[in-house]
């Protein structure tokens, strides 16, 4: 009974916040933003703003923040998840939202209780 819309921003699926809140609406748990959308091994990666921007529009809440890296041509996933944290916090998505996007939301979908 959850659904994870993936990759929304990325240059296949391209949602616009509208997209991006119907599905919410309609049920999806939520939408997982990765930081690999805008790494040099997309063929047209996207600036990190577009995530940014979508997540201020959706609100962390209905977040997910993860890397879709762990390839021997990715960093590993610890560095990837620490440089995307680092780009949303230049972006100025704040610290809270950061943990809840990265640690509540991730639990909550595992039935993890904190």
């Amino acid at each position: 009974k959850k659904i994870v819309v993936t990759h929304p921003t990325s240059q296949l699926e391209h949602y616009s916040i509208e997209d991006m809140k119907g599905g919410l609406s309609r049920g999806a748990s939520v939408l997982e933003h990765v930081v690999n959308d805008t790494t040099r091994q997309m063929k047209n990666p996207i600036p990190s703003s577009i995530i940014s921007d979508a997540i201020k529009a959706t609100g962390a809440e209905n977040t997910i923040m993860s890397t879709d890296c762990g390839q021997v041509i990715n960093p590993e996933p610890v560095v990837s998840m620490e440089n995307f944290i680092c780009l949303m916090l230049e972006d100025g998505i704040p610290e809270n939202d950061i943990l809840t996007m990265t640690r509540n939301n991730p639990a909550k979908m595992l039935g993890i209780e904190l």
